[in-house]
């Protein structure tokens, strides 16, 4: 399920982790590794939440299924 996209601010994705705390929710994160990424997994393991970290060659994809856009990385 999308929940839309955050921004590249840290204040941004804790006000969403908050609101989705506040509703009950287990919060568990997924994110494609690049070149930019892994303060985003220390940040989010010292608030104790979990993080897993995907190498971009280890991410299934069909054949013909190349198109690459927010939206539709984000669904299942």
């Amino acid at each position: 399920m999308s929940r839309g996209s955050i921004g590249t601010r840290q204040g941004e994705s804790d006000k969403l982790m908050r609101k989705l705390q506040a509703q009950g929710k287990t919060l568990h994160f997924v994110y494609e590794a690049g070149p930019c990424g892994y303060w985003l997994y220390g940040y989010l393991t010292k608030k104790q939440l979990t993080c897993w970290v995907g190498a971009p060659s280890g991410i299934p994809q069909k054949a013909r299924d190349r198109v690459k856009t927010d939206r539709r990385a984000a669904l299942p």
